[in-house]
């Protein structure tokens, strides 16, 4: 089925967006990234991102390193 179709469908008749991420795996897959940039485009205004689970980092240092690689990771294909 068009999944980016799905996607754009569902975000055109929801109010927020929640895009959620895992801060073990802070990386996003180039599916996820082609889905932001297509399917979301024009709905900037919608969307929220969540670092999910961020309350079990044991160091400053690991939030560090999951949030700086998930804002490299969005920072392609989010302005």
């Amino acid at each position: 089925y068009d999944f980016a179709g799905v996607v754009r469908w569902f975000a055109e008749r929801a109010d927020v967006v929640l895009l959620f991420f895992d801060p073990d795996k802070p990386g996003t897959t180039g599916e996820t990234l082609s889905i932001l940039l297509k399917s979301l485009s024009g709905m900037d205004h919608k969307l929220l991102i969540v670092l999910n689970k961020a309350d079990q980092f044991e160091k400053i240092h690991d939030f560090a390193r999951a949030y700086g690689s998930l804002c490299w990771n969005l920072s392609k294909v989010i302005p």
